[in-house]
C-alpha cells in the first residue's frame, strides 16, 4: 500500500484555499456590519451583542466566632480546631480547660 503524497497535498491546498475564502467572507460581511451600524446608528444593546456583564464573585463574609476559652495571660482560643500550644502550657501549668471558659 503506498500512500498518495500528491492526493494528500492537493487535498491540504483545498483546505488553505477554504480557510482563505472563508477569512475574506468574514472580513466582507465584517465591513458590511459596522457600515449598517454606523448608517442606523444601532447600539450593540439593541443588536443583542453587549458583553455580558459577569457579577463579581460574592466576598465571603467572614464570621467572627467569639472566644471560649482565655488563658490567665489573655490569650483567647475559640475551641475550634487544634489546641494551640498557650492554650496545653497552661493545662500543664495546672489550669483546666473548664477554669479558662468564658462565660
Amino acid at each position: 500500500m503506498s500512500f498518495d503524497f500528491q492526493g494528500f497535498q492537493s487535498v491540504l491546498d483545498q483546505q488553505r484555499q477554504v480557510e482563505e475564502q472563508k477569512q475574506a467572507y468574514r472580513e466582507q460581511a465584517k465591513a458590511t456590519a459596522k457600515e449598517l451600524v454606523a448608517l442606523f446608528g444601532f447600539t450593540a444593546d439593541e443588536l443583542g451583542i453587549a458583553a455580558e456583564e459577569t457579577a463579581a464573585p460574592a466576598e465571603k463574609v467572614k464570621r467572627i466566632v467569639k472566644p471560649k476559652y482565655r488563658t490567665p495571660d489573655g490569650f483567647d482560643w475559640t475551641g475550634r480546631g487544634r489546641q494551640p500550644k498557650k492554650i496545653a502550657e497552661a493545662i500543664a501549668a495546672g489550669h483546666s480547660l473548664e477554669s479558662m471558659a468564658i462565660h
